[in-house]
């Protein structure tokens, strides 16, 4: 049976594509209440971001950092709470943050 991709589909599309390309997005994979795709931080740590569709029809983003050699997950701050318009910004800012929150590192 196939994954009702919908949400995750408009939560690609309502990520502006300077935003995709300032932060490198790549390889989007959803399923049915969010979507996680790849993003370039800091070489020799996979990075990804998930943008999860919540109970209130707003999104919460989350960052992942994934050691390539020790494959230790480090979970970020999420940011919750997120409206449409905002998600460009909310999903640029947890990928560089600079205001005093602990990034996955």
């Amino acid at each position: 049976m196939a994954t009702d991709m919908t949400i995750a589909n408009t939560i690609w599309a309502q990520i502006a594509p300077m935003t995709k390309m300032a932060i490198a997005a790549r390889e989007p994979v959803g399923d049915a209440r969010a979507l996680i795709f790849r993003v370039t931080i800091r070489p020799g740590t996979m990075h990804k971001v998930r943008v999860e569709l919540n109970g209130m029809d707003l999104y919460d983003v989350q960052l992942f950092a994934i050691s390539t050699k020790t494959m230790k997950v480090v979970k970020s701050e999420p940011i919750t709470m997120v409206h449409a318009e905002a998600l460009s910004e909310a999903v640029y800012r947890i990928c560089t943050p600079n205001d005093g929150r602990k990034a996955a590192r």
